[in-house]
């Protein structure tokens, strides 16, 4: 029924565009070549343009036999016995004009022409689908739980559902970077004035700086910082103070502090810590006018480090571990202090907090777990440390800088080392391990009490919701917490929660089969998800998602 009702919709398009079609041919075989107004209206403006004073918008070109439409931005020339018309990217079409056959150029997976207005068989991915080509953009159908659709000029996708009766959307690649099979594997996504900034291999570059633009949907390389096939790896992608800040390698393995200006569009290096040898800045954050990082610079090990823009100099903040390395890491500010996670030698890993007026720096709590990560949520900070009893496990805990105090937060013997700890909908989503395996649980403020959201892997399977905290696990997305999750019948895949109605649901089978499609470097930009994403025609690339 409702490939009928598609079917009479474009047929209705064509109706008006054959028309259109008509009234430009029959004008084009009377048109005066008098450099004047002719019989039919038309004026003559310069270098061989005409235009039609009557309203409706048509422009011809007599050098280059071009037509153009002002009202709707539709050109058309006739060559070779077609009538080619051409409104932007993704919209180039062919009609012949012996058989009245249309085409549509594929410039976004085939690179050749397709008949257009007509249902056609072609293999995709190892299957005969039938696809139908509109003005618009592309149906496909294998079977009646296979039915899609793709935007020609946003590239988006939606997928029939059987069941409703609706269209669903569906994730769709933004760029083949690294073209083929071959991973690009995008990754530090950070956004930064209005475009979304990345690291990628782009193959004859290696892994450089590149960046995605929304408005005009086109992926570019902003910097060959290692030239060649070499990775210059830019990575902790940190906006501060209008630029765009990243630690990368300008060769002999000097991992140093660069950054990038887009309104000037220059790549600058920033500081030289560890001369000859790299400094490796890691956990990048900007408190208080300046930007913090760990970093090392033969001396004083892996500490904490600070560069300031107005002054142009890096220094360091505190030597925590003398003759060895604190290892700052998850540097967050709360209350106006920076707080983060180090190694004095003797305390292990605990939380200790800088505060820029004072210029000292003070050991919180310890027994920390690393790998939890800092979060501030409802004026508090959390974090995974070590419970010395009754449960002696790593719990959920929390910091209140006004008391001073170290509290549980929904202390639970059925799980252990929470981490990917994400607010949404005012709540704090994590990852944690408990008798069903590694699955997604909550803290409610109001009820200070942690319970399982959903065993998304049933059993004790692990479904790994957010995969790892050092890559964007976790994200809200249009008020629901979206995340990667294997449920064990379809490898890791997108899958989303939605606090109203209590449910997590997977959003969409990338890769269809249990080995998934490993997505990661979840980040919103310009009101979609983007993420990291496997298949196996174009490898490890860039996808969005939008809801």
């Amino acid at each position: 029924m409702f490939q009928g009702q598609f079917m009479l919709e474009q047929l209705e398009e064509r109706i008006v565009l054959d028309g259109a079609v008509a009234d430009v041919q029959d004008v084009q075989d009377q048109t005066s070549d008098a450099n004047s107004v002719d019989s039919l209206g038309w004026v003559y403006v310069n270098d061989g343009w005409w235009y039609e004073d009557t309203g409706s918008g048509w422009w011809f070109n007599e050098n280059s036999g071009w037509w153009w439409n002002e009202n709707d931005g539709w050109w058309l020339k006739s060559e070779n016995g077609f009538d080619f018309w051409y409104r932007g990217e993704h919209q180039y079409w062919a009609n012949e004009i012996s058989t009245g056959l249309w085409f549509w150029w594929d410039d976004i997976d085939e690179q050749y022409w397709e008949p257009a207005f007509k249902w056609f068989a072609d293999q995709i991915n190892s299957e005969w689908t039938w696809v139908y080509n509109d003005w618009n953009g592309t149906f496909y159908q294998t079977n009646i739980e296979h039915y899609y659709y793709e935007d020609h000029a946003t590239g988006d996708r939606w997928q029939w559902n059987s069941l409703s009766s609706i269209w669903k959307p569906i994730p769709s690649l933004v760029a083949d970077i690294n073209a083929g099979d071959y991973n690009s594997f995008p990754e530090y996504m950070t956004v930064y004035n209005g475009q979304l900034y990345f690291a990628a291999d782009g193959d004859s570059h290696g892994e450089e700086l590149w960046r995605y633009d929304s408005a005009t949907n086109t992926v570019s390389l902003v910097a060959d910082l290692y030239a060649g096939y070499i990775d210059s790896d830019p990575h902790e992608l940190t906006v501060y103070n209008g630029e765009l800040y990243f630690a990368a390698d300008r060769g002999l393995y000097e991992t140093e502090l660069w950054k990038y200006n887009s309104v000037s569009n220059t790549l600058t290096f920033v500081a030289d810590i560890h001369p000859n040898y790299g400094s490796n800045p890691q956990f990048l954050t900007v408190y208080n006018g300046a930007l913090y990082f760990a970093a090392t610079d033969g001396v004083h090990g892996n500490e904490l480090w600070k560069y300031d823009s107005t002054s142009n100099t890096a220094s360091l903040v505190a030597d925590i571990r003398p003759n060895s390395d604190s290892d700052p890491a998850h540097l967050t500010v709360y209350n106006g202090q920076l707080y983060f996670i180090a190694n004095d030698g003797t305390h292990g890993d605990s939380l200790w907090r800088y505060d820029s007026a004072s210029n000292v720096t003070t050991l919180v709590t310890d027994h920390l777990w690393r790998g939890g990560g800092l979060i501030v949520y409802h004026n508090q900070l959390y974090f995974s440390a070590y419970d010395a009893g009754p449960y002696w496990k790593y719990d959920l805990w929390r910091y209140d800088s006004v008391s001073g105090s170290v509290l549980a937060a929904g202390r639970n013997p059925s799980f252990l080392f929470p981490c990917n700890l994400t607010v949404c909908n005012d709540q704090l989503y994590f990852q944690a391990t408990g008798a069903l395996g590694d699955e997604l649980w909550k803290y409610d403020w109001v009820t200070q009490s942690a319970s399982l959201v959903a065993d998304i892997y049933p059993g004790d399977g692990h479904s790994n919701p957010g995969s790892s905290d050092y890559w964007q696990g976790m994200v809200e997305y249009r008020g629901q917490l979206y995340f990667p999750a294997d449920d064990g019948a379809h490898g890791i895949e997108l899958w989303k929660y939605d606090p109203q109605s209590n449910t997590a649901t997977l959003v969409y089978d990338l890769r269809e089969g249990m080995y998934g499609s490993y997505l990661l470097h979840l980040v919103v930009y310009d009101d979609e998800l983007y993420f990291c994403a496997y298949d196996d025609i174009h490898g490890r690339e860039l996808w969005k998602y939008h809801a």
